[in-house]
């Protein structure tokens, strides 16, 4: 497949990285590429086996090419176009396009399209009244948007799995000896992971964990910052300070002075840093719980899934109902009886689950078989789906 990026410099705003920008040249120049400070070091570990997949950027590089110079000219390559330019362009444009051309719409970074459009891509191209020639819906999540009356396919790259991968060193070896109950790097201060540490707390099994949880009380600071980014303030987050329930305003009196709480093993100086493992959590825990986005009826794995696995980590989902589901699809093994359960059922049922005998022979089981996957390069690969 020959994959030419659409030139994103004519729509205002910030763009999400596609292959291309990831994998053709080692760091991208363009300013306007989101989360790219995530990936240092993909291209290092990743560039020669993808570009050995794909033919990448050969007519027009890192930038790419104008809409207008394709549209002027037949062509079978397939181009790939950030879902904020899609939504951009004149519709006279985007239409044409998208009837005479191969198209690759891709969200790698947030996996799905609620961040970045106000409909969804299959909502906005119904809208147009038109027949595409071949679309290709591309993320790292495990939706499943193929409409075939409107030669929409679905298509999967594990990027945030390619990012753990590039950053736990190979050279690590399996040893699950578990100290403590948890590891929980919530972060963000997200309703469900509040109601998670707070629940946890609720049962006296917090001190048994280690967990972070930022949130700025003070006034937005400076996007990408770690402690002060507009995404952590309290206006945006503010469950601890609002809520009635008697177990989180415990959890928010117990914690208040102690919190933003951040991980002093690794770097905190900007988002990009919550890439960063330890190596003292090897093996440690006996759960790692990765708080993924819960997202109607939209499944989203980021580094924070991998992140456990990769630390030889038997790992507890916080995530959308189906989650665990879609793991045991491409060949993980999970724990836990819930994943047909989500938000605060959900939530409830893993602080249930926290309570109960842990079995250590199990546990080990399902973190050794993880840890052998995401340590696989070829493993990884393979589970690229992008169709023709």
């Amino acid at each position: 497949m020959h994959i030419e990026k659409i030139d994103n410099k004519l729509s205002a705003g910030e763009h999400i990285p596609g292959l291309v920008d990831l994998f053709l040249d080692e760091q991208s120049s363009d300013k306007s590429l989101v989360y790219t400070e995530f990936f240092p070091n993909i291209h290092k570990h990743f560039a020669n086996e993808i570009q050995q997949l794909f033919t990448l950027g050969t007519l027009y590089g890192s930038k790419g090419v104008s809409i207008d110079l394709v549209c002027s000219q037949p062509s079978d390559i397939y181009y790939e176009i950030c879902p904020k330019t899609l939504q951009s362009l004149p519709k006279n444009k985007i239409k044409y396009f998208l009837q005479n051309y191969n198209v690759i719409i891709h969200d790698y970074v947030e996996g799905s399209w609620w961040f970045n459009m106000s409909i969804t891509p299959v909502e906005f191209i119904r809208s147009l009244n038109i027949l595409p020639r071949n679309v290709i819906l591309s993320t790292t999540s495990g939706d499943n948007e193929e409409v075939k009356e409107l030669n929409i396919k679905s298509g999967f790259f594990p990027l945030w799995l390619i990012q753990q991968y590039s950053e736990i060193p190979l050279d690590i070896e399996f040893n699950f000896n578990p100290k403590k109950l948890a590891l929980i790097p919530a972060r963000k201060a997200r309703s469900s992971r509040v109601k998670l540490l707070a629940k946890i707390y609720d049962k006296k099994l917090l001190d048994d964990c280690d967990w972070s949880l930022v949130i700025n009380f003070n006034e937005d600071g400076e996007v990408g910052e770690f402690f002060t980014s507009p995404a952590l303030s309290h206006k945006r987050f503010n469950l601890m300070e609002t809520s009635d329930e008697p177990y989180i305003k415990n959890f928010f009196n117990r914690y208040r002075k102690e919190l933003p709480k951040v991980f002093e093993e690794i770097p905190n100086n900007s988002v990009a840093d919550c890439r960063f493992n330890n190596a003292s959590w090897l093996g440690s825990y006996n759960y790692y719980i990765a708080t993924e986005p819960a997202l109607e009826g939209s499944i989203h794995a980021t580094e924070k899934t991998w992140r456990g696995m990769g630390l030889g980590l038997p790992v507890i989902t916080l995530a959308s109902a189906g989650f665990n589901t879609w793991l045991k699809s491409l060949g993980f093994k999970t724990i836990g009886d819930f994943d047909h359960l989500a938000w605060d059922e959900r939530i409830f049922a893993i602080v249930d689950f926290l309570q109960k005998p842990i079995d250590l022979e199990y546990n080990e089981s399902v973190a050794r078989h993880n840890f052998n996957l995401v340590h696989d390069k070829k493993f990884i690969l393979s589970l690229i789906n992008i169709p023709e």
